[in-house]
């Protein structure tokens, strides 16, 4: 038999953008209720999302990227509207919605590729 394990999962949802700033190949794009999303391109066309709630940033770890994988230099172009924050490479288009800091991803084309649909 097997014991029922009751998980606690909450789902987090940014609210409206507050600022964003770049340091290194990392933006730091901040809500109004303190979540932080950092966006790293670490190739023209692979882009790592992190999220925090409180401010702080485990070690920086991740199952999906191989130690010896070797980040590329990226060119990026960043443009602040007054809707959202496009950040983009040579091959990939990140818009950041300033509502609720909703991704939408899209090719160098615009053809849509990935979009949230809510927290995370």
């Amino acid at each position: 038999m097997l014991a029922k394990t009751d998980f606690n999962h909450r789902e987090f949802h940014p609210e409206r953008f507050s600022n964003f700033f770049q340091e290194g190949k990392k933006i730091f794009i901040h809500s109004e209720n303190n979540v932080i999303l950092i966006l790293e391109f670490l190739t023209t066309d692979i882009i790592r999302f992190r999220y925090t709630t409180n401010g702080f940033f485990p070690k920086d770890f991740s199952y999906a990227i191989d130690p010896k994988f070797k980040r590329k230099k990226v060119q990026l172009n960043i443009i602040e509207e007054s809707k959202q924050l496009i950040i983009s490479s040579s091959k990939i288009i990140c818009s950041i919605n300033k509502k609720n800091l909703a991704v939408s991803i899209f090719d160098s084309k615009g053809n849509l590729i990935n979009e949230d649909s809510k927290g995370f």
